[in-house]
């Protein structure tokens, strides 16, 4: 005898399969918000390819075992998403931030290309892939992508700080301040942002303000590393 399977009378519009779903769902003791859940995703599996979905899974698993501090056990997960599921951008991205606060350059800058194939309009992998060309002495790949991400977000305080800072290392020091004064004006709790311009005015003479952002370097994070011996640089006038 072939197995039973049970199907959609085919009769039913989508309204009738609900309420359906919904009267079996409850005749086994689930609640409405589950039976309505449990539609949701059968809903969603007909219109999404599972490979897809399945990718999606696989790669929320890395996600917690990177939250979890398990960063290798991480990487295995979003490439085997990749596996299943090649042309997603956000598995690329987190792939490549990972690779690259790993130290893996060459991978990294691979993953936040194709990434950006898929989708340019990304600023975090801009900004973030912009990071890993600076860490690989390329300052002015890095400028470039930094540009873009503002260009796509312009209100992004880590991609002007982070422009700031490479701008700072090819001698343009007057626009490197411009635009470590607007990540200070859009995140003024991070104390990087506000040690970056300190160290920035300090080198062009500004000593006063300087040691200002110094201390409020200092107040937001009282450990930050370097940032007493920059304020005492400062208020010596050195």
């Amino acid at each position: 005898m072939s197995e039973a399977r049970a199907q959609w009378p085919r009769s039913h519009s989508r309204a009738g399969r609900r309420r359906l779903a919904t009267l079996i769902a409850l005749a086994v003791g689930l609640t409405p918000l589950a039976a309505s859940m449990i539609w949701s995703v059968q809903s969603l599996r007909q219109k999404v390819p599972g490979n897809v979905i399945d990718a999606h899974a696989v790669r929320a698993e890395g996600v917690r075992l990177l939250r979890r501090g398990r960063p290798g056990e991480a990487a295995a997960r979003y490439r085997r998403a990749l596996e299943l599921h090649p042309d997603s951008p956000e598995t690329h991205y987190r792939l490549a931030t990972l690779l690259g606060s790993r130290g893996e350059a060459e991978a990294a800058i691979a993953h936040f290309e194709r990434s950006l194939a898929l989708r340019p309009d990304h600023a975090g992998a801009n900004n973030n892939l912009g990071a890993v060309l600076r860490s690989e002495n390329r300052p002015r790949s890095a400028a470039a992508h930094y540009r873009e991400a503002l260009r796509i977000e312009p209100d992004h305080p880590i991609a002007h700080l982070n422009l700031g800072v490479v701008l700072l290392s090819l001698g343009e020091g007057e626009a490197a301040i411009e635009h470590m004064r607007e990540a200070v004006d859009l995140a003024p709790e991070l104390s990087q942002v506000h040690y970056s311009l300190g160290r920035a005015l300090r080198m062009r003479g500004e000593a006063e303000e300087a040691a200002r952002h110094f201390e409020e370097a200092l107040r937001l994070t009282p450990g930050f590393p370097g940032a007493r011996k920059e304020l005492s640089l400062a208020r010596s006038g050195e």
